[in-house]
C-alpha cells in the first residue's frame, strides 16, 4: 500500500460520489467480498484502494490482478511475504467477469468455506447495469455469490458535476498556491465548457490526461512551476501544509508542558520525575 492511500481523496460533488465515500467506510469494516461495477476508468480501483486503506493495517498487502490473469495462488503468500499481512490484506480482481468459470467457482468456495483464511476479495465488473443490494449481474460467473456490498459507479457523462471537481483538484495538486487561481480561471475559460459536453466513455484517466496536457502547456507558456506528477495523489504543498500544522501542534504542546513545569514546586518536580 502506498503511503498516500490513506489521504487520497475520492473527488467529486455528485450524489454518487457522496454515496461512494459512505460505502467505502462501511465496507472497510467488513471482511466479506465486495462488488464494484461500472465502465472502465470510473474509479473502481481507487475505491478498492480506499476500502483497503481504511480497513486494513499499514503493511497489509494490496494486490491488483485482472480476471483473465487471476490464479488461486494469488490469494496466498510467497516465501518473501509475511502470511498474516497477506491474509489481512486485499485482492482486487478487475474485469472479474472475464475470469475462467472454474476458477470463479473455486474462489466462491474459498470465500464461502472460510473467508478468514484468505484476503478480502473486491471484484471489479465492467458493467453499467444497476443491480440490487448483494446482487451480481446474471451474466457474471459470480452471480451465485452473496456480497457484503455492491456499488455501481456510472461514467462521467452521467455525473458532469464531478468533471469540474476532478479537474479543479488535479490543477490544484500540480500548481503552486500562487499560480492556482490564474491557472484554474484559464482552464474554466478555455477547456471546461468543452469537457462538460464531451461524450465520456468512463473515464477519469482520459480527463486527467486532458488536464495534465493543459497544465503542462500553461506552465510552459507562463514560465511557472508544475509540481510533481498528475498521478501523485497528494501534492507537495498539501503535504507541507500538514507538516507545518503538525509542527505547530507539537510546539503548542511543548509550550503547555513547559508552563506546567514552571508552576511546579521542587517536590512536585521530583515526584513528576
Amino acid at each position: 500500500m502506498h503511503a498516500t492511500d490513506r489521504f487520497d481523496p475520492i473527488v467529486g460533488n455528485s450524489e454518487v460520489i457522496h454515496d461512494l465515500r459512505s460505502f467505502v467506510i462501511e465496507m472497510s469494516t467488513q471482511k466479506g467480498p465486495v462488488l464494484l461495477a461500472g465502465p472502465c476508468g470510473v474509479g473502481k480501483r481507487l475505491a478498492a484502494r480506499k476500502i483497503h486503506a481504511a480497513g486494513g493495517i499499514p503493511a497489509a498487502r494490496l494486490l491488483f490482478v485482472t480476471g483473465p490473469d487471476f490464479e488461486i495462488q494469488d490469494l496466498y503468500s510467497t516465501e518473501e511475504q509475511i502470511p498474516a499481512l497477506v491474509r489481512l490484506g486485499t485482492v482486487y480482481i478487475g474485469s472479474a467477469q472475464q475470469m475462467d468459470p472454474q476458477l470463479a467457482q473455486q474462489l466462491i468456495q474459498l470465500i464461502q468455506c472460510d473467508s478468514s483464511a484468505i484476503p478480502r476479495i473486491i471484484l471489479g465488473v465492467d458493467a453499467i447495469d444497476e443491480f440490487g443490494p448483494g446482487q451480481c449481474p446474471p451474466s457474471s460467473p459470480f452471480s451465485s455469490l452473496q456480497f457484503s456490498g455492491v456499488f455501481s459507479i456510472p461514467s462521467l457523462v452521467e455525473r458532469p458535476e464531478d468533471i469540474c471537481a476532478i479537474a479543479r483538484y488535479q490543477i490544484w495538486t500540480s500548481a503552486r498556491p500562487e499560480d492556482f487561481e490564474a491557472r484554474w480561471k484559464e482552464f474554466t475559460r478555455s477547456k471546461l465548457g468543452e469537457l462538460l459536453v464531451r461524450p465520456w466513455n468512463g473515464n477519469v484517466p482520459e480527463l486527467m490526461e486532458v488536464v495534465q496536457a493543459f497544465c503542462s502547456r500553461e506552465a510552459s507558456r507562463s514560465e511557472t512551476a508544475l509540481l510533481g506528477s498528475m498521478t501523485e495523489s497528494v501534492s507537495a504543498h498539501w503535504l507541507q501544509e500538514q507538516i507545518d500544522r503538525m509542527h505547530e501542534k507539537l510546539l503548542a504542546r511543548w509550550v503547555f508542558e513547559d508552563s506546567l513545569r514552571v508552576g511546579e514546586t521542587s517536590d512536585e518536580q521530583e515526584t513528576f520525575r
